[in-house]
C-alpha cells in the first residue's frame, strides 16, 4: 500500500511539473524572445541580376507566338499556326538563352 501512494505521488509530481513546463512554453513563445539559436546562420540577400539585354528570336516566315507560359526561371513559348510552325521553345529568363526546342507533328 505504501508503494503505491509513493507511485501515485510521484506520478502526480511529473504531471505538475510537466505543466509548468509547457505553460512556460507557451509563455516565452508569446513574449517573443528574439534569441536566435546557435546554430542558426545568416543569409546574405541575393544581389540583384543583370539583365540580359535583347534576346532574338527568330521564327519562319508565317509563324508567330500562340501562347507564353512562365515556369520558375523558364518561359514556354508554342508557336503557330498549325503544320510546319507548330512548336514549343524553351527559354532560359535569366540568361535569354533558348534552351531547346520541340517539334509537334501530327
Amino acid at each position: 500500500m505504501r508503494a503505491m501512494k509513493g507511485l501515485v505521488i510521484g506520478l502526480g509530481a511529473l504531471i505538475v511539473l510537466s505543466f509548468v513546463l509547457l505553460f512556460y512554453g507557451f509563455i516565452t513563445n508569446i513574449a517573443g524572445t528574439e534569441e536566435e539559436p546557435a546554430s542558426a546562420v545568416a543569409v546574405a540577400p541575393r544581389p540583384p541580376q543583370p539583365g540580359f539585354g535583347t534576346a532574338r528570336l527568330v521564327l519562319p516566315a508565317g509563324c508567330n507566338v500562340v501562347d507564353m507560359r512562365p515556369d520558375g526561371s523558364r518561359l514556354y513559348l508554342r508557336t503557330g499556326p498549325a503544320g510546319l510552325c507548330e512548336r514549343i521553345i524553351v527559354i532560359d529568363t535569366g540568361t535569354g538563352a533558348e534552351l531547346g526546342t520541340i517539334q509537334i507533328t501530327p
